[in-house]
């Protein structure tokens, strides 16, 4: 589904498996909480005083701040171009197994009021002239991928109208074909990788669905198309021209200028970390499964939903400031605290997705910047909740800091061994997002209680649910860091849990906020021992419930059985 994401109401995941993918120029994890409500970062990038911050938490660990280097140039050849590192994996993973959807990026919006399709058409035609990635395919030579661009051409929406039916099902053949669609592979030799059309369900009821190849965009570029969606259809139906400014380079000026500078000793720095980083034996982080591991991962997968109340938001973002961390470290100490009681290790590795927007003219660009960090803490010597924190903010600002290291190549570094059963490296992903920058939910199937719409002249945009439901990794927790508290999903393997488990798991994580809130120097082994408090307490009431109903229901079978004994008339004999 996609929600578009909108920073005041009235008036968002991005992709169901990207779930991930996301951040703000400084990503979550490294912006520091407001003292009340949200901490979205300005659109336009971090305030001085943010850039002021971050730069004072990376010289702390001997680092410098991004944004000072030379600008990234527009590449000579405005044809072809390499892809980059992060696309020549996923191009990879294609070529391993093609025709599959699993890299798909579905979403569907609903248009409500009185809609202009005219400019509908020239808004989504403006978006993909001006980013490549949407008129793009891949080549081969000498067994390298190259991108080639195709030229803009007059875009033409196709429309599937389905008015001449009752609108029950109108929407029920609507929820079917978006379904279809969003299984259908893309043919990354053929192109394009974006695909849309807009299905009429009455005069002023219509839903338009998008569909996109992971290679092409991310979690952050959702953000964008929307914000320039947005911007373009005003102007349009207002007859006006786009107030849109040229963007300063393209992915394909990206993965050029990537593959040009990351070498010689700005690559040996960044390897000389993550090699020290993931020396000796490397063991992710798990949770103790309900069913036995495949041989072979087949990525399906199931959601809970995670909702935490404002309340509770706020306590969690003054607590951070306090300690003098982010959101995003708190939440993912807590994360780890609970990994730790569940799975019993203190050498803890996750992974966590970030934008790779590090640099002013990568903000506006649709594209796969997204990747991964593998983030490894220690938890050994029953450190307090506040000595965690630090430990947690270490690895964070150490991993940020060499984020421009694709995975591929740290996995080519450590070579981790493969196990078709499981990922390289880590098997649960932590990440924190931001609605503004991250639609809240796109693609996701899911469930949130803050339903986010916006509103254009006459037309209100909301999401419809599109179902994809895959799972990459055994557990993937994304947050949402909402204006009414923070709301996420925990997408976990089906193959390996089941829904009870994965909802106790999360009220689980709930408790251990609570806990550390009441006292933020709680020692590991403490919170090991009230969660167990909180699971017995919790069994218990479910017996109690159980007995209760139990008894309730023979009271009553008790009850009727006595009035059918009284309505039988009585044996002659």
């Amino acid at each position: 589904m996609m929600r578009v994401p909108t920073r005041v109401r009235p008036t968002c995941t991005p992709s169901r498996t990207c779930s991930a993918c996301r951040a703000a120029p400084c990503p979550s994890f490294l912006r520091m909480p407001q003292s009340s409500g949200s901490d979205h970062p300005p659109r336009q990038g971090l305030s001085p005083a943010r850039r002021a911050l971050l730069a004072k938490m990376l010289k702390e660990k001997g680092m410098a701040a991004p944004g000072k280097e030379q600008a990234i140039p527009r590449r000579s050849d405005s044809g072809s171009a390499p892809l980059s590192f992060a696309q020549e994996a996923l191009w990879f993973l294609d070529q391993l197994e093609p025709n599959e959807a699993r890299s798909n990026q579905p979403g569907a919006v609903r248009l409500s009021g009185q809609l202009d399709m005219a400019a509908l058409e020239k808004a989504l035609g403006e978006i993909i002239a001006r980013h490549e990635p949407l008129r793009m395919s891949i080549e081969t030579r000498d067994g390298r991928p190259y991108q080639v661009v195709a030229a803009p051409e007059p875009f033409r929406l196709s429309i599937s109208d389905l008015s001449d039916r009752p609108l029950e099902d109108a929407e029920r053949e609507a929820t079917r074909l978006a379904t279809e669609d969003a299984h259908k592979p893309f043919d990354l030799a053929r192109g394009p990788l974006f695909r849309t059309f807009v299905m009429r369900l009455s005069e002023h009821e219509h839903i338009l669905v998008l569909n996109f190849h992971h290679i092409a965009t991310d979690g952050w570029s959702m953000g964008v198309f929307t914000e320039e969606f947005r911007a373009l259809y005003r102007a349009f139906q207002a007859g006006k021209p786009s107030p849109l400014s040229e963007l300063p380079i393209q992915m394909g000026d990206f993965a050029t200028w990537q593959r040009e500078t990351l070498q010689g000793d700005k690559l040996e720095e960044h390897l000389a970390y993550w090699r020290d980083q993931l020396s000796g034996e490397l063991i992710s982080a798990e949770v103790p499964p309900d069913h036995p591991r495949p041989a072979v991962q087949s990525f399906k997968g199931r959601h809970a939903a995670i909702r935490l109340s404002k309340e509770l938001s706020d306590r969690l973002r003054k607590l951070s400031q306090q300690q003098d961390v982010t959101l995003f470290m708190t939440l993912n100490a807590a994360f780890l605290a609970l990994l730790h009681e569940a799975g019993k290790q203190t050498d803890m590795l996750i992974g966590s997705a970030v934008a790779h927007r590090n640099r002013t003219e990568l903000e506006g660009l649709i594209g796969f910047l997204v990747n991964m960090l593998a983030l490894r803490t220690d938890l050994s010597g029953d450190p307090g909740f506040d000595e965690l924190l630090q430990r947690v903010r270490t690895t964070t600002i150490g991993a940020w800091s060499h984020q421009d290291l694709p995975l591929t190549q740290i996995l080519a570094q450590v070579q981790p061994g493969r196990d078709l059963g499981r990922n390289p490296l880590f098997q649960v992903q932590f990440s924190l997002l931001t609605p503004d920058r991250n639609p809240a939910v796109y693609g996701y199937g899911l469930e949130m209680g803050q339903i986010e719409t916006i509103e254009l002249p006459g037309l209100v945009m909301s999401p419809v649910e599109v179902k994809f439901d895959n799972a990459r990794y055994d557990i993937a927790i994304f947050l949402w860091d909402m204006p009414g508290g923070i709301e996420g999903t925990l997408e976990y393997s089906r193959d390996l849990f089941d829904p009870p488990t994965m909802e106790r798991f999360v009220e689980r994580y709930k408790t251990l906020l609570n806990c550390v809130l009441t006292n933020p120097k709680i020692r590991l082994q403490e919170l090991v021992l009230r969660l167990q408090e909180s699971d017995s307490a919790a069994e218990q009431e479910a017996a109690d419930n159980l007995k209760t109903s139990t008894q309730a229901k023979l009271k009553g079978l008790r009850k009727r059985s006595g009035r059918r004994s009284r309505r039988q008339p009585e044996d002659p004999s």
